[in-house]
């Protein structure tokens, strides 16, 4: 005599292979519509690269921009720059700015707002990174609207990394997002 608790292996099966045919009958992927995603725990501060942990990163990296990123095979790229230049003997990163870019209040992102939050970050005693970038970013400049310039102490190989790194939150912020000691 079979039992019902000798069916539930069997039902369970014919139930993946029943969901698994609708999936591959549905209509093609389109675009647009709603994602929920569901976190295990509340952020825990806006304030990039200071008090964080995943969740935190994966919000954050959905508010903000930095300059350069990791792409998907793990090489740094451009992001908030659309292009960038090394001086010969590796002192001065000069980067571009993207055409066009915004804050989430449509004021244009500028160079000087890049400062703005470079500066502010590295005021930051508690920032993660401190250590990474101090004695090496000598001093950052803006000649102009779209161009940010990072003069370094000596050459380094990672820099480019460095600012890429998820953990270290080097974005460009608008002042108007800072109240007082947060952003």
């Amino acid at each position: 005599m079979m039992t019902f608790r000798d069916k539930t292996p069997l039902a369970a099966g014919m139930l993946c292979i029943a969901l698994a045919s609708g999936a591959l009958a549905q209509e093609e992927p389109r675009m647009g519509g709603v994602l929920s995603i569901v976190m295990g725990s509340d952020i825990r501060s806006l304030e990039p690269s200071v008090n964080r942990d995943s969740n935190t990163d994966n919000v954050l990296f959905h508010i903000f921009e930095g300059l350069v990123a990791y792409r998907a095979d793990m090489s740094v790229g451009p992001l908030l720059a659309e292009s960038w230049a090394v001086s010969d003997d590796g002192l001065s990163y000069t980067f571009t700015l993207r055409e066009g870019a915004t804050f989430h209040n449509g004021a244009p992102v500028t160079a000087q707002d890049v400062k703005w939050a470079w500066d502010r970050l590295n005021a930051n005693e508690e920032w993660r990174c401190k250590s990474t970038f101090s004695g090496l970013v000598e001093s950052v400049e803006t000649p102009d609207a779209r161009t940010v310039v990072y003069k370094l102490t000596a050459p380094s190989a990672l820099f480019l990394v460095h600012l890429s790194n998820v953990q270290c939150h080097v974005f460009a912020v608008h002042p108007d997002s800072s109240a007082g000691d947060t952003w």
